[in-house]
């Protein structure tokens, strides 16, 4: 059986079971894992433990490592940043009277990606 770290990523979240590798993950532990959208700072739910091998969902993504205090500080960093980037995208949607709301913007922990979710009746 594999062992699997349920994590969750930015909450409200759903779980992810990640490959622990050869770490310890407790719960509570912050871990830093490649997700489909990139380099993420999450949280194990739970302590690292068997599954049965039909619970596992493809592509199963390995935990990188436990989460550093310069990841954390980053992530801070990154969290504030989305506030500020999200301020601009109002501010040029009011400009160009674009059909548009902003919700969030989310930026991964690297920097490589940054995402606008808005809502908008035609779209």
């Amino acid at each position: 059986m594999p062992i699997i770290a349920p994590c969750t990523f930015r909450e409200p979240a759903k779980t992810y079971f990640l490959d622990p590798a050869e770490l310890e993950i407790l719960a509570g532990a912050r871990v830093v894992a490649e997700t489909t959208r990139g380099l993420e700072l999450g949280v194990a739910k739970f302590a690292a433990r068997p599954v049965e091998d039909d619970k596992i969902v493809s592509p199963f993504r390995k935990i990188l490592r436990l989460a550093t205090p310069d990841d954390i500080e980053q992530d801070k960093i990154n969290r504030e940043l989305e506030i500020e980037a999200l301020n601009i995208v109002r501010d040029q949607i009011n400009f160009f009277e674009l059909p548009m709301k902003p919700i969030k913007v989310e930026i991964m922990l690297d920097r490589s990606k940054m995402y606008l979710f808005y809502e908008s009746e035609d779209r």
